[in-house]
């Protein structure tokens, strides 16, 4: 398997919630001979007034000296508890003072990274990053797809992965993406359209017939699963699919409103007691997306 094949970021506030995603992170890293690029950001320090110039710019150092060391300590420990020889990881660390989600877009563009890895349901400034008002900056603004890792999930190989299509244009490129994504990593995917009972299900099936033949001609598919299935709801559709099939990833192509947002808004739910973060990780990838354009 080569070497380096994806350069992953993925960012910790030391919440539960990312240590968990950079658990996820380190065995994605290891399994798929990735460099994983590790940030944190912080706040900005407080510092004596009484300072002058010289003196601050050596406290700012200082600081940010410290934070970095905090973050390798940090990982190191995780590392540990993983079972894992440090040597085995590809690893940096970057620290960064401001906002977190600007920060994270920054890195992710000065480094040309493949993709970010987040976790959700954080008790910090973090969560807010995920699923609050940042969430949707950052993964709209993200020019890579983002991994969000729920709180109850833990690594396994990756071997089968569901794309969850809308049938809309801007899924085809997203959808090539991952054809080639999963012939990196030697897995399965599968392309599911759910589809509720409004229409006529002979008009759906006809429908799902054009779709598919029209994304081989757009796209590299030949050999992978098109499945439809029928459900009163979307969501559960697909829930049940990814437990039948037991997925490893979920796959959403962004766009608002979008799939990706009732998920997210379902999980909020107090009358759900199944939610895809509940189970399956979720790789968000944005719409008409073209990694080779990024590097222009």
């Amino acid at each position: 398997m080569m070497q380096n094949k994806f350069k992953i970021i993925v960012a910790t506030d030391y919440s539960e919630a990312s240590s968990i995603a950079e658990n996820y992170a380190f065995l994605l890293a290891k399994s798929t001979h990735s460099v994983l690029r590790i940030i944190h950001v912080y706040d900005t320090p407080l510092f004596p007034t009484t300072l002058n110039q010289t003196e601050f710019s050596k406290f700012l150092e200082d600081y940010k000296a410290s934070e970095l060391k905090r973050l390798q300590d940090h990982s190191h420990s995780l590392i540990q508890t993983l079972n894992l020889v440090k040597d085995e990881l590809n690893l940096e660390f970057v620290v960064k003072e401001g906002n977190v989600a600007d920060e994270i877009l920054e890195e992710v563009r000065d480094w040309l990274a493949d993709f970010i890895i987040a976790g959700t349901h954080g008790t910090t400034g973090f969560r807010e990053v995920m699923f609050g008002t940042h969430t949707w900056g950052l993964i709209k603004e993200a020019r890579v797809p983002v991994l969000a890792i729920p709180k109850d999930v833990r690594f396994k190989d990756i071997k089968n992965i569901v794309f969850a299509s809308e049938k809309r244009d801007g899924e085809i490129p997203a959808i090539n993406y991952m054809v080639q994504f999963v012939q990196e990593i030697d897995a399965q995917l599968s392309i599911l359209h759910v589809a509720t009972h409004l229409l006529p299900k002979e008009f759906e099936m006809e429908m799902f017939e054009t779709y598919v033949k029209d994304l081989k001609s757009k796209s590299a598919t030949e050999n992978i699963n098109m499945k439809l299935i029928f459900d009163d709801s979307i969501i559960e559709g697909i829930t049940k699919y990814c437990l039948e099939q037991n997925s490893d990833w979920l796959v959403v192509s962004y766009k608002k409103p979008s799939l990706l947002e009732k998920i997210v808004l379902l999980n909020y739910s107090n009358t759900k007691q199944l939610s895809f973060k509940a189970n399956v990780p979720l790789f968000c990838v944005p719409d008409y997306y073209d990694p080779q354009a990024l590097d222009i």
